[in-house]
């Protein structure tokens, strides 16, 4: 939401300066792109952050952070090789 307010800020800058200019239609153009720079970063990481959460999930691997705060589930059955093991929870909550 913040760069949104930096780019509505900006325009609403663009607008202030460009008034009773004669120069108007160039002006905002270049402030305009200008204004679109910050919502298109925080869009780029927003999409990366995104798409490597959903490759994890898609290899079935769960952050460090995540497993150590809330544990393996009591009914996780682990599969190694051909044989299926049922691991208790220790009991974090």
């Amino acid at each position: 939401m913040i760069d949104y307010l930096i780019a509505a800020m900006i325009l609403g800058f663009a607008f202030l300066v460009t008034s009773g200019s004669s120069k108007v239609d160039i002006m905002m153009v270049a402030l305009s792109r200008l204004a679109v720079v910050p919502v298109l970063i925080t869009e780029m990481i927003c999409f990366v952050l995104e798409s490597t959460s959903v490759a994890q999930a898609r290899r079935g691997e769960v952050p460090d952070g995540l497993a150590r705060r809330f544990g393996p589930p009591n009914d996780l059955v682990v599969i190694e090789g051909l044989k299926a093991t049922s691991i208790k929870a220790t009991g974090n909550s």
